[in-house]
This record gives C-alpha cells, sequence and structure tokens, in this order.
C-alpha cells in the first residue's frame, strides 16, 4: 500500500515527468523541497541514491508512505483494531480542547495564516473533537509495523480535511500540517 492510495497531494508530480529528469549520469538526486516523495521514489527505482527533505511533515509522512509503503493486509487489520477501541476509549474522554494547541511560532507569535482560528480544536466541531482524539489516541496504543503505524497516520491525518481547515472556495488541499 502506497500514499497514493491514502491521500492525494496537491503538489505530486507524474512519474512521466520525473522519469524524463533523472539522467544516467546522476549519482545522487538531491530533492530540497520533496513534497510527496516521487522524485525520490523513482530515483531509488533507477537505483540512485537520494535525498529527500521538506519543512512540511505532513509532505514528509506521505513521502514516507509512499516510499517504504505498507502492507494492506496489516493496514487494514490495525485500522480495524484502532476503530473498536477508539469507541472505548471516546467515554474516557473529556477534554474539549488539545493542550498546548496554540496556533503559534516557537516564538510565540500567531500563525500568520491560521485561517481565523486560535487554536487547533477550534477547527473540528466539538461532536467530533472526542471522536479524534479517541482514534488518534487508538492508533498511538495499536500494534503494528512501523510503516502500517506511519500510514494509520497518514489516514488519520488526510482525514481532516472536511474540518474547517479547508479554505472557503478556494481550490488548494486542505492544510493538515498544522
Amino acid at each position: 500500500m502506497y500514499s497514493r492510495q491514502l491521500v492525494r497531494y496537491w503538489g505530486r508530480k507524474p512519474i512521466e515527468v520525473i522519469d524524463g529528469l533523472i539522467n544516467e549520469d546522476d549519482h545522487v538526486i538531491v530533492d530540497p523541497f520533496g513534497g510527496s516523495g516521487s522524485m525520490v521514489l523513482e530515483a531509488l527505482r533507477k537505483g540512485k541514491r537520494a535525498v529527500y527533505a521538506d519543512i512540511n511533515l505532513y509532505a514528509w509522512l506521505i513521502a514516507h508512505v509512499q516510499i517504504a509503503g505498507a502492507d494492506p493486509a496489516e493496514f487494514n487489520s490495525a485500522a480495524g483494531r484502532a476503530v473498536r477501541s477508539a469507541r472505548d476509549i471516546e467515554g474516557l474522554i473529556r477534554r474539549r480542547t488539545l493542550p498546548n494547541d496554540w496556533l503559534r511560532y516557537s516564538n510565540g507569535a500567531p500563525f500568520a495564516k491560521r485561517r481565523n482560528f486560535d487554536r487547533v480544536s477550534q477547527f473540528f466541531p466539538r461532536e467530533n473533537f472526542r471522536k479524534l482524539l479517541a482514534l488518534l489516541r487508538a492508533i498511538d496504543e495499536t500494534v503494528a509495523s512501523v510503516n502500517t503505524k506511519l500510514a494509520l497516520y497518514l489516514a488519520f491525518a488526510s482525514s481532516l480535511y472536511p474540518s474547517l481547515m479547508k479554505r472557503r472556495r478556494g481550490w488548494s488541499w486542505g492544510v493538515p500540517s498544522y
């Protein structure tokens, strides 16, 4: 299972385009704005060494799942266990906001693009907040391989798009990198 099966990503380039950019005499491919990792994946497929970097943690998660993959049967089994466990966990959650979920840079200044909210918790209707937090905790507790667990986190993160994180009347994808 690869990230293309789990999530769309606005900057993902077609393999045909990337294929034409990698030459036989290239020894190391460096992609400093790696995004979903398509360039690195194609370089690895061609037997090249590759360096990936991206400041966006969501992009890194997509890239990791795309490159490393996850076993579909293990993913489905782990996802089922997480959903069942989340139902039990939800009843134990009393919190209405996350601790330390303020949309601020490390220097304390508010995010420039915070979508009219001050906290991550405000992106979700109250009735959904406990369910999402329970599911995230259930994924944390699920026993699975690292690649499967990261694919579960990617599926969770990509499910957040229908929240208030998406731009109104916008053509862009959601901003789950908050």
